[in-house]
C-alpha cells in the first residue's frame, strides 16, 4: 500500500471523523472517560472559515484506487490508439490533401482523448482514495524560546495501515511545515496508557517532557 500526504479538505471531514470515532473507541478501551466530540460538524465549523482554529493532513491509501485509476486511463488510452490507427490509414489509403487532413484530424482528436483519459483517470484514483489516518494541528509560540512551534492536536492511524509508513509520513509532513513556519519544535499530550503511542513518538526521537505539568482551566470559572 503506498501512502500520500495531503492538506485536510472540506470533503474529508466524513471520513476524518469515522477515524476519530475509531481513535475514541480506542482510548475508552484503555479507560479514557473523557469527551471526544470531533465530528464532521466540528471539523467544517473549526477547520475551516475565516478563522480556523486548526489546519490538517491525511494520509490518502493508494492501493486499488492507483490501479482502478490507470485502468481507467489505460483503457482510453487504447480507444484513442485505435483512432489514431485509423486516422493513419485514411491518411495513407487516400490519395488527396483531404483525405490527409482528415487522418491529421483524427490524429489530433486521439491526443487530445488521451490527455482527457489520463485527467479522468488521475480524477478517479483521488475520488476513490481511501483515508489510512489524518493529524490535525495549529501553530503556537514559546515566549521563552522567542520561538514558534507546532501542536499535534490529534494523531491517528487506521489499525489496518499501521506499521506501513502513514504514521511516519504524517508527522514527517508536519515536522516540513512547522520548518517552515519558522517553528523551533513540535509537541503534543499522550494520554499515559496509551503505549503504542508513546513508543512510536520516541521511535521518531520525540521524548517526555519532565519538568512541566500543564494545567487547564474553565473561561466559566473566572
Amino acid at each position: 500500500m503506498s501512502v500520500r500526504v495531503r492538506p485536510l479538505r472540506r470533503d474529508d471531514a466524513p471520513a476524518v471523523a469515522a477515524l476519530a470515532a475509531e481513535f475514541a473507541d480506542y482510548l475508552r478501551a484503555l479507560g479514557d472517560t473523557g469527551a471526544h466530540n470531533l465530528n464532521a460538524e466540528a471539523i467544517l465549523r473549526d477547520g475551516f472559515g475565516p478563522r480556523p482554529a486548526f489546519a490538517g493532513l491525511v494520509a490518502a491509501a493508494a492501493g486499488a484506487a492507483v490501479a482502478a485509476g490507470a485502468a481507467v486511463a489505460a483503457g482510453a488510452a487504447v480507444a484513442a490508439g485505435a483512432a489514431v490507427a485509423a486516422g493513419a490509414a485514411v491518411a495513407a489509403g487516400a490519395a488527396v490533401a483531404a483525405s490527409a487532413t482528415a487522418g491529421a484530424n483524427k490524429a489530433a482528436g486521439a491526443n487530445e482523448t488521451v490527455s482527457a483519459s489520463a485527467a479522468v483517470g488521475a480524477r478517479a484514483t483521488e475520488d476513490m482514495e481511501e483515508l489510512a489516518g489524518y493529524l490535525l494541528y495549529h501553530l503556537g509560540y514559546d515566549a521563552d524560546l522567542a520561538a514558534r512551534n507546532l501542536h499535534v492536536i490529534d494523531l491517528y492511524v487506521s489499525p489496518a495501515a499501521r506499521r506501513q509508513g502513514a504514521g511516519r509520513a504524517l508527522m514527517r509532513e508536519a515536522a516540513r511545515l512547522c520548518r517552515e513556519a519558522g517553528g523551533a519544535y513540535l509537541f503534543w499530550a499522550v494520554y499515559a496508557p496509551n503505549h503504542l503511542a508513546a513508543d512510536f513518538y520516541s521511535a521518531l526521537g520525540a521524548h517526555f517532557v519532565e519538568d512541566l505539568n500543564f494545567m487547564v482551566l474553565a473561561p466559566a470559572s473566572l
